[in-house]
């Protein structure tokens, strides 16, 4: 790949994660207790356990960077994940589930590990967290997560390990309120996440 080429793809990824950085959720009317409001929305977003998203992600780490198209694909028991044109290179698919998983190459080679995240950072070159990220598109967080609510009952940031979470904006899908933009950073990588369509099936 070309250094001015790849220059390029960086400004503008480095350009979309800091305009997303700047971003702030919504305003909306305050709900009276958003403790109480974050726990019955913990029990409703845990209907959904299959789902579909189309969506743009955009990966910065020092002076490189890059982005794709994202279509996800969650089902109780599986999961599928094609990332159109990252780099400059046609489709990448990674599939799986909790146990094993696959990455296949636009050149049709296949890679396959114990979990997503490895076979991202190994195919790809960035260490994304996929397994967390499952929960953090709905709005959710683990057991030991450190988090802040938003004035409606929402995470408004999280902690989890190394990483950080900032949920950057809402919308209403089919009566749930999901994330629209996240952004995440750990040390020397940031990832930005805005999802245009949501599908839910439950």
């Amino acid at each position: 790949m070309h250094s001015s080429r790849f220059g390029r793809w960086s400004a503008l990824v480095l350009c979309a994660l800091a305009c997303g950085a700047c971003s702030t959720i919504p305003e909306l009317p305050p709900v009276a207790d958003p403790a109480a409001a974050w726990e019955a929305r913990k029990l409703k977003l845990a209907q959904l356990d299959a789902w579909r998203l189309v969506g743009r992600i955009g990966v910065v780490t020092g002076e490189k960077g890059g982005s794709a198209t994202l279509h996800w694909q969650q089902l109780p028991q599986r999961y599928e994940i094609d990332l159109f044109g990252p780099f400059g290179t046609g489709l990448v698919r990674l599939y799986g589930n909790d146990e094993a998983a696959v990455l296949e190459t636009p050149d049709g080679e296949a890679l396959y590990a114990g979990s997503a995240a490895v076979l991202f950072e190994q195919g790809l070159g960035w260490p994304v967290p996929i397994g967390p990220l499952r929960r953090w598109v709905l709005g959710l967080s683990d057991t030991n997560d450190a988090y802040e609510l938003d004035p409606q009952g929402r995470l408004a940031t999280l902690t989890h390990d190394e990483w950080q979470v900032n949920f950057l904006a809402y919308g209403d899908v089919d009566g749930f309120d999901l994330p629209r933009k996240l952004y995440m950073r750990t040390e020397g990588l940031g990832i930005k996440l805005v999802v245009h369509e949501w599908e839910l099936q439950y």
